[in-house]
């Protein structure tokens, strides 16, 4: 259901928070090969897409298309005083 296919690629839309892209992180991420890790550099902007080679859907020729990962900065809509002053 996460999944958007095209041939033999799969796209997924993953959500992380403003900390995680500003700082870098390594986020669990489900494929259809289990849960594998992306890592995410500082400065990840919302919308960039990155390509886990060999992690989307099986070619029949022995191979595995790819599986693209659009990363969604999520704002958070409320900020206590405290969280304000560390931005």
């Amino acid at each position: 259901e996460r999944f958007t296919r095209e041939g033999n690629d799969l796209y997924l839309e993953q959500p992380i928070s403003f900390t995680q892209a500003g700082l870098g992180s390594e986020i669990p991420l489900q494929t259809l090969h289990g849960e594998k890790t992306l890592p995410l550099p500082p400065g990840t902007q919302s919308h960039q897409v990155f390509r886990m080679k060999g992690f989307g859907m099986p070619t029949g020729q022995g191979g595995h298309g790819d599986l693209f990962v659009r990363t969604i900065v999520v704002t958070p809509k409320k900020l206590t005083d405290k969280q304000k002053d560390l931005l």
